[in-house]
């Protein structure tokens, strides 16, 4: 199994330890890297968090209710 495989399979052990919860992905997996990488005594972390992020996108979350298209002005 390769450094990426082993990050996949722990990042997903730690999301199904979380209860599941959502948009957690980023930290699993920057999480499950650190450990992979310290294992293996890799002082570098896999070059695959970044693929990660692109594959996930840049989508911000809006708290349910909150209107993100709304203009903000702190003075009315």
């Amino acid at each position: 199994m390769n450094l990426h495989e082993e990050i996949t399979k722990l990042a997903y052990e730690l999301y199904e330890k979380s209860g599941r919860a959502s948009g957690m992905e980023l930290a699993h997996w920057l999480e499950a890297e650190g450990i992979v990488t310290a294992l293996h005594g890799n002082k570098t972390p896999a070059a695959s968090a970044p693929e990660l992020e692109r594959r996930k996108g840049t989508r911000r979350r809006v708290p349910k209710g909150v209107n993100e298209n709304a203009s903000f002005n702190p003075g009315s």
